[in-house]
C-alpha cells in the first residue's frame, strides 16, 4: 500500500514537471516485475539508422529494442553487435527492489501537440512534422540493486511519420548509475547492432552520467532530443533563426486575442517584442522557456499579417498571422444589424451561439485608430447563451452618429487562461438625435459627403462585372464572387434591413486600385435570381474593399447609414456608389482534369494523359502565376501500382503578395495543406489568405478563389486516394496561358503547344502521341517546381521518366471477365469510363466520370432556360445583349446562343460535382 501511495503522489508532481503525462490515469499499461515486455507491433515501418523495423520490446534495464528481445543481452559498451536499441538509461536493474514501467502508444492530442512542439522547437526544418505513431515509456522510481533507497525516474519517447523519426529522453531524477557492485556505469544512446554504428551521450559509462538530468542538448534541463532515422543521429537544439509557430495563427481582425509563440528557447530574463507589419511594436510576454504570448491589436486588414519576433532586440524570428471577419453564416443569433441608442434601450434580449462554451461576452467599439472594449457578461462556468438589455450594447459616450461595433463571444483556455474569441458579430449603433428618418443633420451630412466623392465610373470599369443572373442553387461562391457577410440566406435580416427585396448579395474577391483606394464590387439578387440594380435593393460599389474592414466602414458603410437609413437620400448614395448592371459580363472559361486523368483545356479540347511526375497545369505568360500538379500511379487493393495515374497534389503560386497554396495526399491518404511552405491544420469553412479565399468542406472538397479572376475546385475521391481538379479563368486572360490546359484563345487547334511555343497537330484521341510528344514536355524540374517538399524528399522522388502507362488507343484489357462485365454494364460505350475501370479495377472511378456526364446532360435544360430568360428585363435592365456578345462569323443568333450555352455548361459543372460524389 505504501508503494501505491508513493506512485500517486509522484504522478501528480510530474504532470507539471519535465516528463510528459504518464500513469494509469493517462491510459498507460504498467509492469512491476517483468524484465522484458513484448513483442509489440508498430502500425507502420519505423525508420531507425536508415533501416526499418516493425516490432519493439521494452526492457526493465532501460532499453527499447527493435525486432529482438534483450532478456539474454549482457550489459556492455556501445557499439554492440546484434542489438538494435535505444537506451535512455541502460543499467543492470532488478525489479525486486521496487519501481514500475509505464508505457502506451500515444493518441491524445494534448500530449501529441506537446511532443510535436518540442520537436519543432528543436529542428527548424521540421516545422511541418506530424507523427503517425508515437510511444511513451516511463521508468518510474527504478531502484539501485545494492541500495533500494536510491531511485531513478526517466522517460523515452519515440515518434515517426513513417519517413522521419525522433527520440526524446526526459530525466526527472537520477540518483544512481553504478551496475550493482561492478565498476561499471550506465550509458545512454543508440545502437544499430552492426558492431560499429552507435551514438552515446557524453559522460556515458562514467559516474557523471547522472548529470544528464540537469544538462540538455535543447537548453531545457533534463530534456534531450534526437533525430534517429538517418545514418547518423542528429542532435536537437534551440531554433536560432527562421520561422516560429503561432497558436492560434488565425484570429479576428478586431484585436484582443492572445497568441502564443513557440520555436525559440527563451530565457525568463529576456525581453521579447513583436513587430506587426513592420510598424506596430508590442510586447510578447515570456511565460516559460518554450513560449511567449502577445495580445493582438486592431489589425486593419483581412488576410496575411507579417509578424517578426525579436528577443533582446537581436535575434529575429518570423511568422505569418492570418485575420478574419465574422462568418458568412452567423454563429451568433439574436442580434440585429443596427440599433438606435435612444430606442427601447431597456428592452431585454437574448443571444445564442452555434457551438462551444464561452466564459466572457464583450462589446468592442472600433474607431479609425483603435478599439474600446468592455465586458458585457462574465461567467464562472461556460455558457451557450446570454441575456441582457439593449442598453448594455452601448458605451457611455459616443463620438459619431454612426458607430462600428462588434459583439465577441470569448473563451479562456483552461490551463493557460489565454483568451480567444469563438465568434464575433458586427452591429451598428446609431446615436442621439438620429431618431428621425429625415432629420436635417443627417440630410446635410449625406450631401456634404456626396460633394467630396470622385466619379465612380472610373472604379467600376476596373472591377469585375456582376453576373446578370444567379445559378438556381445560389452557391456560396461563383466566378469571382463570394456570399456577402451581411446579406445572405443564412442572415435574412441583413437583406431586409439593408437591401430590402434582395435574397442574397455577393462581393468580389478581386479589387481595383485607383487614387490610393482599393475598391470592390457588390452584387445583389432577388428571389428569382435576377440581378438587382439601384436603390434600395441593388448592390453597390465598395470604394474600400471588404478585406479592409475599417476603411470599408468609413468609406462605404457609414455614408450608407447617413443617406439610406437616417435620411431619404439613398438615390444620392447610389449615385456615388452605383450598382453594376451586368452588361460587361463575359463568361469565364473552365479547364481541369478528372478520372485517370482526363483533361479538358480552357478551349474545350478533351484528352487523356497519364504521366508520372510533376507538371505545369497552366501558367500565365508574363506573370508569376503558376499552377502545377503531381500525378502518381493509382494504388491497387493489393498494394501494387496500376498502369494509370491520378492527381495526388496541386501547388499554386501567385505573385509575391499572394499566398502559395499546396494541397496533397500523402502515402497514407492523409490530406496535407501547406500555406507558404508551412503545414497547416485548417478547419472546415472559409479562410482569408492574401489575394485568395480558401474554402474547405469536410476533407471532401477545397475551393480556391483568387482575386485576379481564377478559381479552383479540388475534390477528393471517397477513399481520399486521388484528386479531381477543376479551374475557371476570366476571359481577360485569353492568349496568356500555356501548359497542359492549353492556349486559351477560343481556338481548339492550337492547344497542344509546347514550352518553346511550337504548336503540335495531334489527334486528341491518340493518347500515346499526346504522352510522348506533348504531356511529358510540360514536366517541371528542380528549378521550376513550386512544390514544398518535406524533409528527406525532393523533386526526383515524385518523377519516373521510365513509367509507361496503358494507352486507350491500344485497346482495353481488364484483369478478369467479371470486372469487364460489370464495367460494360455501368459504362455502356463511354470509353473514358471503361478505360478508368480497366486500369484501376475500381468501378467507382469510372462511374464517377459517367455520372458527371449524365449530370451535365440534365443540366443543359436549365442552362437553356437561363439563356432564354436573360432576354427579359430585370429591374429595368435589358440583358439580351449577353446572348449576342459572342457572335461569330456565321452571324446568327442561334449559333451565338449555342456557344453561350456551351460555355455556361462548363462553368456550372463545378457546382454540381460535389453532389455527384455524395449520391
Amino acid at each position: 500500500m505504501k508503494f501505491k501511495i508513493l506512485i500517486i503522489i509522484a504522478l501528480v508532481q510530474f504532470l507539471d514537471g519535465s516528463l510528459y503525462p504518464f500513469g494509469l490515469e493517462n491510459g498507460d499499461k504498467n509492469s512491476t516485475n517483468e524484465q522484458s515486455l513484448g513483442p509489440f507491433q508498430i502500425s507502420l515501418e519505423f525508420p531507425f539508422f536508415n533501416k526499418s523495423f516493425s516490432t519493439y520490446f521494452i526492457n526493465l534495464n532501460g532499453l527499447i529494442s527493435f525486432n529482438n528481445d534483450t532478456n539474454n543481452i549482457t550489459y556492455d559498451r556501445f557499439p554492440l553487435k546484434d542489438l538494435v536499441c535505444m537506451a535512455p538509461f541502460w543499467s543492470d536493474i532488478s525489479a525486486t527492489n521496487g519501481g514500475s514501467i509505464f508505457y502506451r502508444q500515444v493518441t491524445d492530442s494534448t500530449t501529441l501537440n506537446q511532443i510535436v512542439a518540442d520537436i519543432k522547437n528543436s529542428y527548424e526544418s521540421f516545422v511541418n512534422f506530424r507523427p503517425t505513431w508515437t510511444l511513451i515509456v516511463t521508468w518510474f522510481e527504478i531502484a539501485d540493486k545494492s541500495n533500494e533507497d536510491l531511485k531513478n525516474t526517466f522517460q523515452a519517447i519515440i515518434t515517426t511519420n513513417g519517413r522521419h523519426s525522433f527520440a526524446i529522453f526526459n530525466y526527472d531524477e537520477l540518483e544512481w548509475s553504478k551496475l550493482g557492485h561492478a565498476n561499471q556505469h550506465a550509458q545512454a544512446g543508440f545502437n544499430l547492432g552492426d558492431g560499429f554504428t552507435y551514438f552515446a551521450l557524453n559522460s556515458s559509462y562514467t559516474a557523471q552520467v547522472t548529470n544528464i538530468q540537469s544538462n540538455s542538448n535543447v537548453e531545457k534541463s533534463g530534456k534531450w532530443i534526437f533525430r534517429i532515422d538517418d545514418s547518423l543521429v542528429e542532435e536537437g537544439g534551440c531554433n536560432t533563426q527562421g520561422y516560429v509557430s503561432l497558436d492560434p495563427y488565425y484570429v479576428y481582425f478586431i484585436g484582443g486575442e492572445d497568441v502564443q509563440i513557440t520555436g525559440p528557447c527563451f530565457d525568463l530574463k529576456d525581453t521579447a517584442t513583436i513587430l506587426i507589419e513592420s510598424y506596430q511594436s508590442i510586447e510578447c510576454k515570456i511565460i516559460d522557456e518554450n513560449s511567449c504570448v502577445f495580445r493582438t491589436p486592431l489589425l486593419k486588414k483581412i488576410g496575411r499579417i507579417s509578424v517578426v519576433l525579436m528577443i533582446k532586440d537581436k535575434k529575429k524570428f518570423y511568422a505569418n498571422l492570418y485575420t478574419r471577419d465574422q462568418s458568412v453564416r452567423p454563429e451568433i443569433s439574436g442580434l440585429k444589424p443596427y440599433y438606435y441608442r435612444n430606442r427601447k434601450s431597456n428592452q431585454s434580449m437574448t443571444i445564442n451561439w452555434a457551438y462551444g462554451h464561452a466564459t466572457d461576452i464583450y462589446v468592442i467599439r472600433i474607431s479609425d485608430n483603435g478599439t474600446e472594449k468592455k465586458i458585457l457578461k462574465t461567467y464562472n462556468h461556460s455558457q451557450t447563451a446570454a441575456s441582457f438589455d439593449h442598453s448594455d450594447l452601448f458605451f457611455d459616450s459616443n463620438f459619431n452618429s454612426v458607430e462600428n461595433n462588434y459583439l465577441a463571444v470569448g473563451v479562456k483556455k483552461s490551463k493557460s487562461q489565454l483568451e480567444n474569441y469563438l465568434f464575433i458579430y458586427n452591429f451598428i449603433v446609431l446615436n442621439e438625435n438620429t431618431n428621425e428618418k429625415n432629420n436635417e443633420t443627417s440630410n446635410s451630412t449625406c450631401e456634404e459627403w456626396a460633394l467630396e466623392q470622385k466619379d465612380p465610373s472610373l472604379y467600376l470599369q476596373g472591377l469585375p462585372p456582376c453576373w446578370p443572373r444567379l445559378p438556381s442553387f445560389a452557391p456560396s461562391s461563383f466566378g469571382d464572387f463570394v456570399q456577402d457577410k451581411v446579406c445572405n440566406p443564412s442572415n435574412p435580416d441583413g437583406c431586409s434591413f439593408l437591401h430590402p427585396g434582395s435574397q442574397v448579395c455577393y462581393t468580389s474577391r478581386s479589387s481595383y486600385f485607383l487614387n490610393s483606394k482599393r475598391s470592390g464590387q457588390q452584387c445583389c439578387y432577388d428571389s428569382n435570381r435576377n440581378l438587382l440594380v439601384g436603390p434600395p435593393s441593388g448592390g453597390t460599389l465598395d470604394l474600400a474593399h471588404i478585406d479592409r474592414p475599417v476603411d470599408h466602414f468609413v468609406e462605404d458603410v457609414r455614408p450608407y447609414y447617413w443617406c439610406c437609413i437616417l435620411s431619404n437620400q439613398c438615390n444620392l448614395y447610389y449615385e456615388k456608389r452605383p450598382s453594376d448592371n451586368g452588361t460587361r459580363w463575359t463568361p469565364p472559361s473552365p479547364g481541369g482534369g478528372s478520372g485517370d486523368p482526363h483533361f479538358t483545356t480552357f478551349d474545350g479540347v478533351e484528352y487523356t494523359f497519364n504521366g508520372f511526375g510533376e507538371y505545369t497545369l497552366f501558367e500565365l505568360i508574363e506573370s508569376n502565376f503558376s499552377c502545377q500538379i503531381r500525378t502518381s500511379p493509382f494504388r491497387l487493393n493489393d498494394g501494387s501500382d496500376s498502369s494509370g495515374t491520378v492527381f495526388t497534389a496541386i501547388a499554386i503560386k501567385g505573385g509575391s503578395d499572394t499566398d502559395l497554396v499546396q494541397i496533397e495526399l500523402d502515402s497514407g491518404n492523409n490530406l496535407l495543406i501547406f500555406i507558404n511552405g508551412i503545414l497547416c491544420q485548417i478547419d472546415d469553412g472559409s479562410m482569408d489568405l492574401n489575394n485568395l479565399l480558401f474554402i474547405k468542406n469536410n476533407d471532401t472538397s477545397i475551393e480556391l478563389i483568387y482575386s485576379i479572376g481564377i478559381n479552383f475546385q479540388i475534390l477528393l475521391t471517397p477513399m481520399k486516394n486521388a484528386f479531381l481538379i477543376f479551374s475557371s479563368i476570366e476571359s481577360k486572360f485569353k492568349g496568356k496561358t500555356r501548359g497542359l490546359l492549353g492556349n486559351f484563345n477560343g481556338d481548339t487547334k492550337d492547344d497542344f503547344i509546347l514550352p518553346n511555343g511550337q504548336v503540335l497537330d495531334l489527334n486528341s484521341e491518340k493518347d500515346k502521341d499526346i504522352f510522348e510528344q506533348f504531356g511529358q514536355k510540360w514536366l517541371t524540374n528542380v528549378e521550376s517546381s513550386v512544390f514544398t517538399y518535406q524533409k528527406g524528399y525532393q523533386h526526383e522522388n515524385f518523377v519516373d521518366l521510365n513509367y509507361k502507362p496503358k494507352y486507350i488507343q491500344d485497346g482495353l484489357n481488364f484483369s478478369n471477365s467479371s470486372l469487364e462485365q460489370i464495367a460494360k454494364e455501368k459504362c455502356g460505350n463511354n470509353a473514358n469510363c471503361l478505360y478508368d475501370i480497366s486500369v484501376t479495377s475500381e468501378i467507382e472511378v469510372g462511374v464517377l466520370n459517367l455520372n458527371f456526364g449524365e449530370k451535365l446532360e440534365n443540366f443543359q435544360k436549365e442552362i437553356l432556360e437561363i439563356s432564354e430568360t436573360t432576354t427579359s428585363t430585370s429591374n429595368g435592365l435589358l440583358t439580351n445583349n449577353l446572348l449576342t456578345s459572342t457572335l461569330n462569323n456565321c452571324g446568327t443568333v442561334y449559333l451565338s446562343l449555342k456557344n453561350q450555352i456551351f460555355v455556361l455548361i462548363k462553368i456550372f459543372t463545378i457546382f454540381y460535382f460535389y453532389q455527384i460524389f455524395n449520391e
